[in-house]
């Protein structure tokens, strides 16, 4: 990701899978996601920030599993982040708008997703965080377990002065859920 100025922040990810479906294991790339994120609040003294952010995914994953939808998807969003003693702790909700498919016993599709993290920056270029995050339906029917998966990461980066970062992660599911995984 790169920060222009002091405006919106554009990224990307392209995200690589191990997986097992239908008792079947596999692994490659997953889709796509491009995204910018607009400030709207940023508070020097209490190192208080807020943003919009609006990504696009492109189906750039396997279709046979569920790793990809044809469509491709919206994500929309809105995050809070503090720092306090050289700690920073992160918020975010929002949604994604793609099309319905019926998986597991219920529907994978549109959908709300969360998360928390907690990252600090040692030296000052370094980036350490561990996060957790997760995704449900909009619309609870069938086996709400099925499609509630929440997962778990850590990562380690560099951050330039110029403003881009870059960072390696992994991480895993705690939770049942389509979409839950083994490894990321």
């Amino acid at each position: 990701s790169v920060r222009i100025a002091d405006g919106p922040r554009l990224g990307g990810a392209l995200r690589y899978h191990n997986w097992s479906f239908l008792g079947e294991p596999g692994e490659g790339l997953g889709d796509t996601t491009l995204w910018a994120s607009v400030p709207v609040y940023e508070g020097r003294a209490p190192g208080l920030f807020g943003a919009i952010t609006v990504g696009i995914v492109l189906p750039t994953g396997p279709r046979d599993v569920l790793l990809s939808d044809e469509s491709g998807a919206v994500d929309g969003g809105v995050s809070a982040r503090w720092s306090l003693a050289g700690v920073t702790s992160d918020v975010q909700l929002g949604g994604r708008l793609q099309r319905d498919q019926a998986v597991g016993g219920g529907t994978w599709g549109s959908r709300y997703r969360w998360a928390a993290a907690v990252s600090a920056r040692p030296g000052g270029w370094g980036l350490l965080s561990a996060e957790a995050f997760g995704s449900g339906p909009f619309e609870f029917a069938g086996d709400v377990r099925a499609v509630t998966p929440v997962e778990v990461a850590l990562s380690a980066g560099v951050c330039h002065r110029w403003g881009w970062c870059a960072r390696v992660g992994g991480g895993g599911g705690i939770t049942y859920g389509v979409g839950s995984p083994a490894l990321r």
